[in-house]
């Protein structure tokens, strides 16, 4: 049955397959060298059958890809581009009730400029689980690769979690003699037990390379950066880029985060370096018992295999400036003076990795920071606003979650407020035994801004209620 789907909505939206429940819609952003000065942006996207409005007409349902891509550089739209494709269905509205949690997979692509600062946004007009009306922005800060005249560069990786080898380069999935099914949510376990991945080495500009070959190192680090498993493959270069292809066994790993990191080495020496993040899910028991290999202390070697490294210069920027949020001023001035890219990520390493306490795992606040930041952009994104870039985004990440949440949402005396309050961390306080924030929707829409803490260095208004800007006119 599975497959009978899968062939019949390939036609028109992608693929559809059985898997676990994931987000209602789940986004992934991948750059590929088209020449010197273009990238090819590849949109993959994945929505939840269950989430689309069906019409019946017969025993036959036809429903609308609810989804608009656009692609922002230097904080602009470049391009938008509406998805027109349909998704059908055929049978009974209890059997397409049955498949609600099946994904249909689509990619939508863009040749854009090759530069730094691109941001990739999938809007989606639909429906929750519930049957709610939703609108759904996914953002996703794109790694876009540069050619360059005297060293190789590596394309961005695709994670999937199906490979098929495959003569047919019809499907918006092809890639080198297969058709790799990506998986836009980077969660795998369940059914996902193979690690699949696609990239392309791109050799140095105005440099015959063809016939060489290069050594790939395909790696797994866990949490700690601790390898769990590796490949050794070697590779001869076809032409200015080169795929690579392959699949890994990673049914044994235990649930937590892990990088996939692949090293390129040519006539003896790293060339080039990437790194791809994703979860997975197990319910596999892990014991207690301490592991016969040792955690990696050494800075450099943590430093070396940590995302930090391999920042571009546009995630860098992000990346300081949400950890300006925990920052003294002084140390934030001194990181963005720097103008090396290399110095301003190690001096952003040696940040994080001073947050370490005596027997954590490396960066282990770095990464509670991480979740942190992907936490309020989920809760607090409006409109074309990022959620860390938010008053209540700022706040939850600086301070961590509310402990409770107050206010009037919906008050009929004033403008709509929200009260957070923190009864059991340690604050510096102005007033008061708990520390208290107050957002206010000042302007209408749900933008809500800080007005008063009793927080000290924060904003305080501790008249705020009473005073005439918040009432209702």
């Amino acid at each position: 049955m599975r497959v009978q789907i899968s062939l019949c909505l390939l036609l028109l939206a992608g693929i559809v397959y059985g898997q676990r429940p994931q987000g209602t819609i789940e986004a992934e952003a991948v750059c590929f060298v088209g020449d010197p000065n273009t990238v090819t942006l590849e949109l993959t996207y994945a929505i939840q059958q269950g989430a689309l409005s069906y019409t019946p007409e017969g025993n036959t349902w036809t429903a609308d890809i609810p989804v608009i891509a656009e692609v922002w550089q230097d904080d602009k739209r470049l391009e938008q581009k509406t998805v027109t494709k349909k998704s059908t269905f055929t049978g009974t509205q209890d059997e397409l009730k049955a498949v609600g949690f099946n994904l249909i997979l689509d990619k939508v692509l863009f040749t854009i400029p090759n530069k730094k600062n691109t941001v990739a946004y999938l809007i989606f007009h639909g429906k929750d689980h519930t049957g709610k009306e939703l609108i759904d922005t996914l953002r996703r800060l794109t790694y876009v690769p540069v050619p360059k005249q005297d060293s190789f560069v590596f394309s961005g990786v695709e994670l999937g979690s199906h490979l098929e080898a495959s003569t047919t380069t019809e499907s918006p999935f092809y890639r080198a003699g297969y058709i790799l099914y990506p998986n836009p949510s980077l969660i795998f376990g369940g059914d996902y037990t193979t690690l699949n991945f696609y990239t392309e080495l791109n050799a140095p500009l105005q440099r015959s390379t063809t016939g060489d070959s290069v050594e790939m190192l395909v790696r797994i680090l866990d949490g700690m950066q601790k390898e769990v498993t590796r490949r050794v493959q070697t590779i001869h270069l076809l032409a200015a880029s080169t795929p690579f292809i392959g699949s890994l066994d990673i049914e044994a790993l235990g649930t937590d985060s892990y990088s996939l990191f692949i090293t390129a080495t040519y006539k003896g020496a790293t060339v080039a370096a990437i790194r791809k993040g994703f979860y997975f899910e197990s319910s596999m028991i892990v014991s207690e018992e301490a592991g016969t290999q040792a955690t990696v202390t050494d800075d450099e070697t943590i430093y070396q295999t940590s995302e930090i490294s391999l920042y571009s210069d546009l995630e860098l920027a992000e990346r300081v400036e949400q950890s300006a949020y925990l920052m003294s001023n002084d140390v934030r001035k001194t990181i963005e003076k720097l103008q090396n890219a290399g110095e301003k990520k190690r001096q952003l390493f040696k940040f994080w990795r001073s947050k370490d306490e005596p027997g954590m795992n490396p960066l282990s606040e770095f990464r509670s920071f991480l979740q942190r930041v992907e936490e309020a952009n989920k809760l607090f994104t409006y409109q074309k606003t990022i959620g860390w870039k938010s008053p209540r985004g700022r706040i939850y990440i600086a301070y961590g979650a509310p402990e409770f949440v107050g206010g009037e949402p919906f008050s009929t005396e004033s403008k709509p407020y929200i009260v957070w309050n923190y009864y059991t961390r340690r604050f510096q306080l102005s007033s008061g035994s708990k520390a208290e924030f107050v957002f206010v929707d000042l302007y209408g829409g749900g933008n809500y801004q800080l007005v008063h803490s009793n927080v000290r260095g924060e904003v305080s208004q501790p008249n705020w209620y009473s005073t005439e800007a918040f009432r209702l006119r």
